[in-house]
């Protein structure tokens, strides 16, 4: 329920802004949807955890019923009464229809208003179902980091990792109330579980095959939260974009017509961000954004503003590196070191590391030349980050490492402490197994041969509803999957030129794969979201009372 409160002059609000999603990382339970639990009046009151008497000795303890909490949330002259619950939806084999693991999420919903008649009664709340990506990742960095009622603790880019202990704050930059949210954590991450026979579990462990998972847990959630009627939205960051564009069509063959999908720094293509000996656009994407992070570092052209200097890097991209690259071993040595000059200039990598590349510079040779001298390397999740040594290392990438234990414990100590959901489980961050085993020839096109994608399931689904909408946000700093990337596979739909003006958007936002890690880009991806649900739901209503 979202109510007005009472303008009271003299009276400020403070808020305490922390924050925290990428990217990567358990209970077999039925679902049971138990009614709300004790009713809190603020977000204070906090019931006692279960004592540790309570639970029995030598045996694993995971809750098999849904746990529901009220709570309230001030937002200037808004105050929300909303429901958190945290519980598992059940996956199913397809054909036995024989239960094989469980999906955990938490969903926050907006309290109904029982005092209003049915006259009165407002269209159903929309409803936005997210995910993070991997694949092996649950959603506790979007959960955490950026759209719901809380927010973790997060460093600003030029400050180390927060100090414990950690604890979660009101987040003003929620979506609650544009939207109901249900966090998802994919099989085999978080509080999920897969099946315990590895052959079932790759059932579910796949490009295609976990479309078709996810689209059965939302049929499920929808048909036993009865919100069928709602208008329906997904939100995906990394895979998630992957996930979330196979699964439009999906939803739509399941009778689930969606509004709007919301993708945060999308992988859609590989070909766009890995490549070959003959597939080398993605080194043109990356140009860009290797120029704004070394400008950060004071490597690059420092007389230009970062937008002038995108503008020029991704213009001498096209026109200049791409040319040179499509020649390959035939680029005369003139214009080849002419070319590993100017690259040097944009980058901030000496031109003897670019010409040893055979300019061709790999985004770890970048991450790990680029602060060299001072024996750093740069994160490509977020390019203005640095970490202690001489070489890029993945699993110390400075990104990840500022916010994963901070994360982990402010999350669970909310479960816990706030929406009373206790379990024994260890939440996965990176679900290792899922990645290792996941079937990536389900989505290359028509099941034979290219890069893994899913841009022409989303053309399809675009195809069939004219009032579908996507709103696409995109890091400056992210070298995992660059801008231009994005821009690139988005623009290559088969698509009117029309249709794709009408029905895309993006924004692009001074950050890293993460954008939303920092305050003032969340603060204007809330202001752009906002705007992008009012269209997207004017879309649907004007075509309703068409009919």
């Amino acid at each position: 329920m979202l109510r007005k409160k009472p303008f009271s002059p003299g009276v400020s609000l403070v808020f305490f802004f922390f924050f925290f999603s990428f990217f990567f990382f358990s209970s077999f339970c039925f679902l049971v949807f138990a009614p709300c639990a004790e009713s809190r009046t603020s977000e204070e009151e906090v019931s006692p955890s279960p004592p540790l008497d309570q639970f029995t000795p030598y045996s694993l303890q995971a809750p098999r019923e849904a746990v529901t909490t009220r709570h309230t949330l001030s937002l200037g002259d808004l105050q929300i009464s909303y429901d958190a619950t945290a519980g598992y939806i059940p996956i199913y084999q397809e054909r036995q229809k024989k239960e094989l693991g469980s999906i955990f999420y938490v969903a926050y919903t907006v309290a109904d208003d029982d005092s209003s008649g049915e006259e009165g009664k407002q269209p159903p709340r929309p409803l936005t179902f997210v995910f993070n990506g991997g694949p092996g990742s649950p959603a506790i960095w979007l959960h955490m980091g950026a759209f719901a009622p809380v927010r973790g603790p997060v460093a600003k880019a030029n400050e180390p990792m927060p100090a414990p202990p950690y604890e979660v704050q009101k987040n003003p930059w929620t979506l609650l109330p544009q939207t109901d949210l249900v966090f998802l954590d994919p099989l085999g991450t978080g509080y999920s579980l897969p099946p315990e026979e590895s052959e079932e579990a790759r059932e579910f462990w796949g490009i295609q095959e976990d479309v078709r998972a996810m689209g059965d847990v939302i049929r499920m959630y929808l048909t036993r939260q009865r919100r069928w009627g709602s208008p329906i939205f997904l939100l995906g960051e990394s895979y998630g974009g992957i996930r979330a564009a196979g699964l439009a069509p999906t939803l739509q063959d399941l009778g689930i017509a969606l509004s709007g999908i919301i993708f945060v720094a999308p992988a859609l293509d590989y070909g766009d961000i890995l490549g070959n000996s003959t597939n080398e656009r993605h080194l043109v994407h990356r140009i860009p954004t290797m120029a704004l992070s070394a400008q950060y570092h004071g490597k690059g052209n420092a007389s230009l503003t970062p937008e002038e200097l995108w503008e020029r890097a991704s213009l001498w991209a096209r026109e200049t590196y791409l040319p040179a690259l499509w020649k390959g071993n035939l680029l005369d040595e003139e214009e080849k070191l002419r070319v590993a000059e100017e690259l040097a200039t944009l980058t901030g990598i000496s031109q003897e590391t670019v010409l040893d590349w055979n300019i061709r510079i790999p985004q770890r040779i970048f991450a790990g030349e680029l602060r060299n001298d001072i024996r750093s390397f740069v994160s490509l999740y977020d390019g203005r980050l640095t970490g202690p040594g001489g070489s890029y290392r993945y699993a110390e990438d400075p990104l990840m490492g500022r916010i994963t234990t901070p994360f982990t414990t402010a999350f669970t100590r909310y479960l816990q402490e706030n929406l009373q959901f206790v379990t024994d489980l260890t939440y996965v961050l990176s679900g290792g197994e899922a990645h290792a085993n996941w079937n990536w020839s389900s989505g290359l096109p028509h099941g034979k041969f290219g890069y893994p994608e899913t841009l022409e399931n989303l053309a399809i689904a675009i195809r069939r509803d004219p009032h579908l909408r996507i709103f696409t946000a995109m890091g400056s700093y992210d070298m995992v999957c660059p801008p231009e990337s994005i821009r690139y596979g988005l623009a290559h739909m088969d698509l009117p030129r029309e249709t794709a003006e009408r029905v895309l958007e993006f924004h692009q936002y001074p950050g890293g794969h993460m954008m939303y890690l920092d305050e003032e880009n969340l603060k204007k991806m809330h202001e752009d979201l906002q705007r992008f649900y009012e269209g997207a739901l004017h879309s649907s209503r004007s075509a309703l009372s068409l009919q």
